[in-house]
């Protein structure tokens, strides 16, 4: 029905691998069984500019067929299992009409990261203009994307940091660079501070 393609590319910094699960490249394409969900528009994108930035590993799903995140069996779990990171940061796509994306970590024992996450990043967000009016939410009781499913982030083989953002942070190629810039420098701070 859609291009399939899973793409795995080897970085400098094997401790961080940055990865789009849902990565499609119209609105239309649909994921998953029966292709019954829209696919996370331009998030491998957003993935590979994040992963360049940072020379680290980067893993893209696009038009999967299953949902690559939440099945032990599937390629890009396997892929993520044998590289073993320190750090796990999924881009996804919501379709909210609001300003706000979220980052999140759906696990109650690791909430304390999602929180520390999303405060480095707010505070590089608020040295940019155009970033400051964007909402961030870390704390897993106040967040609406919550992956409860999401066994790449669930798990607690490594640290996983679950981003959610809105379609014009992803189409609007000035507001993403400059946003891709602010997710690098909380990347660094955040792994600084734990490693």
């Amino acid at each position: 029905m859609y291009d399939i393609e899973l793409k795995y590319r080897k970085g400098k910094h094997r401790n961080i691998l940055i990865a789009a699960p849902h990565h499609c490249e119209s609105r239309n394409e649909k994921i998953g069984f029966n292709y019954e969900r829209p696919g996370d528009k331009y998030t491998g994108k957003v993935a590979e500019l994040i992963a360049d930035k940072l020379e680290c590993g980067l893993l893209i799903c696009k038009n999967y067929f299953i949902d690559p995140n939440k099945y032990e069996t599937s390629d890009y779990y396997n892929i993520i299992d044998n590289l073993k990171p320190s750090l796990l940061v999924e881009i996804h796509g919501h379709g909210s009409k609001n300003n706000i994306y979220e980052i999140e970590i759906a696990s109650q024992r690791k909430t304390q990261h999602s929180e520390h996450f999303s405060q480095i990043l707010f505070d590089e967000m608020k040295k940019n203009d155009e970033l400051d009016k964007i909402t961030i939410c870390g704390k897993l009781d106040k967040i609406y994307f919550t992956a409860p499913e999401t066994l790449t982030i669930q798990n607690e083989k490594w640290i996983g940091i679950h981003i959610e953002l809105p379609i014009y942070l992803r189409q609007n190629s000035i507001v993403r660079d400059m946003f891709i810039d602010a997710v690098v420098k909380a990347i660094k701070t955040f792994m600084q501070v734990l490693f």
